[in-house]
């Protein structure tokens, strides 16, 4: 098999005394924050450990037959009711071991002398053999443990010592390194690090300092990858509606979702509050008066064509109950939906094409029947991202920079900075605006922070990966990452920033 990028196998990492390698450890494995955040699920009796991709789906290894040959399961994330043998993809039964998910959307599955990846989007081109390109070195024949690594990457271990990273987050790239032999335990922590447990004996390998666990925290999954996305934080909860996916389920097809979604800080824990009336994307989610508003945005017809909406509903957390809200003047493209005063704004646009031209602004506070008209605001490229802070509201416009209306005199202002982002991740946090990632940039990790009191711009920490169209929010007293697009995969996690 060709690969765009191979890595030959690289100077050792110096095992076990120089600092630079596998150095042993007193304590046992930590915590593996894959399997902490990600949904519960309970695999069928005599089954191997479930694993979560990022299309919703779960997988795990059927118990073996007599011959020791194991069926893939895949519990569908359309079909959750029951497990399933993996017909589609044409894979046998044989003595599997391992199955992992990577970070990237591929299902990887490994036995002793094998190891293949598949893609859910396309099962039915079968499963690619990486088994030459990893077994390269003379007593590799035996695949010991099979993990994720702290990029994403898959990580393989060899009975007879030595490990292999691929990171397939662009081209596929195979990285060799020394370690310890019989190794049956892979995984990696919050912080980084690679731990690998040899039988009564553990090990790690100290991170790189550029990982983003030193900035960043994984702290929940969503059900799946999500995007097109806002929310809005009510009584400590967060709360966000819809979105879409290019990938879901088995196998993965695009999907617009019409769940709402709350986020609990004190669990790290999603859960489906509501089913919104209709699926939605591009929708705005805010919160008044302890309810949580779903605003307009878009749904698709039979064929998948997108179709805008100026419906509202309202959701009452307390009863658990929704019902219509005061519909919009007009139908808006990528409504922005965010609280100030009392009340909560929107701005988008009549319509897909009417980007040139200024963007709509209406308002509504919880005892108004209908929305009212307010100063137009300025053009911009789709789509935006909003936030509130110190009497203000702020919008991220591409290609233009940071748009400031102020509810006491009606008034927009746009304050410049170099290289504005298209829909990028926005929140204030301590008293500052975050801009964080998006589209139409040189560097899609950057982080752009404004300090309103003085005026200027800083760079702030790089994320923990290219993202665009997520939710940011500050929950909690953190400062919150979740979902988004970007590279090559839709992104189901929900990153805090570390204090």
């Amino acid at each position: 098999m060709a690969l765009a990028c191979m890595t030959p196998c690289l100077p050792s990492f110096a095992f076990p005394d120089e600092p630079n390698g596998f150095l042993p450890q007193s304590q046992g494995l930590p915590l593996n924050p894959l399997l902490a955040w990600a949904p519960a699920i309970s695999a069928p009796a005599g089954s191997g450990d479930c694993v979560f991709d990022i299309f919703g789906n779960h997988w795990c290894l059927a118990q073996a037959d007599e011959q020791g040959n194991r069926h893939l399961l895949v519990l569908p994330a359309q079909a959750p009711e029951h497990w399933l043998h993996d017909q589609i993809s044409y894979l046998q039964a044989a003595p599997w071991r391992f199955v992992a998910a990577d970070e990237f959307g591929f299902i990887w599955i490994a036995s002793s002398n094998l190891c293949m990846r598949l893609d859910p989007h396309t099962p039915e081109n079968h499963w690619m053999d990486f088994s030459a390109d990893i077994l390269v070195r003379p007593g590799e024949k035996i695949i010991s443990a099979m993990g994720i690594g702290p990029a994403g990457e898959l990580v393989l271990a060899f009975q007879t010592g030595g490990i292999v990273r691929i990171d397939c987050s662009d081209k596929t790239r195979i990285t060799h390194l020394d370690s310890p032999a019989g190794v049956d335990t892979i995984l990696s922590d919050n912080t980084g690090q690679i731990w690998l447990r040899c039988g009564d004996k553990t090990y790690s390998l100290a991170p790189a300092p550029d990982v983003w666990q030193q900035t960043w925290e994984l702290a929940a999954r969503l059900p799946a990858g999500n995007h097109d996305l806002s929310g809005d934080v009510l009584e400590g909860r967060f709360y966000m509606a819809g979105g879409q996916n290019a990938g879901w389920g088995y196998p993965a097809r695009p999907h617009v979702f019409r769940e709402l979604y709350e986020y609990d800080p004190a669990g790290r824990t999603w859960r489906i509050a509501a089913q919104l009336d209709q699926p939605r994307f591009y929708n705005g989610t805010s919160c008044l008066d302890g309810k949580v508003w779903v605003i307009g945005g878009f749904t698709r017809d039979v064929i998948g064509n997108p179709v805008l909406l100026s419906s509202v509903e309202i959701f009452d957390p307390a009863t658990g109950t929704s019902v219509k809200g005061p519909q919009l003047p007009t139908a808006m493209a990528n409504p922005v939906a965010l609280k100030l005063n009392n009340r909560i704004y929107v701005a988008a646009f009549a319509s897909m094409d009417a980007f040139e031209h200024p963007s709509l602004l209406y308002s509504i506070s919880s005892h108004e029947t209908a929305w009212r008209r307010e100063p137009d605001g300025p053009s911009y490229k789709t789509a935006t991202a909003g936030t509130v802070l110190g009497g203000h509201v702020y919008l991220a416009l591409g290609g233009k920079g940071l748009s400031r209306f102020d509810p006491a005199t009606s008034s927009w202002k746009l304050i410049p900075y170099p290289e504005p982002a298209r829909s990028p991740q926005i929140a204030a946090f301590n008293d500052e605006i975050w801009v964080l990632g998006g589209r139409d940039i040189t560097h899609p990790l950057r982080t752009t922070i404004y300090t309103p009191k003085t005026g200027q711009w800083r760079k702030g920490p790089n994320l923990p990966r290219p993202l665009s169209w997520g939710a940011a929010a500050t929950v909690g007293g953190r400062l919150m990452l979740v979902g988004g697009a970007g590279g090559v995969a839709y992104n189901n996690r929900t990153f805090l920033l570390r204090q």
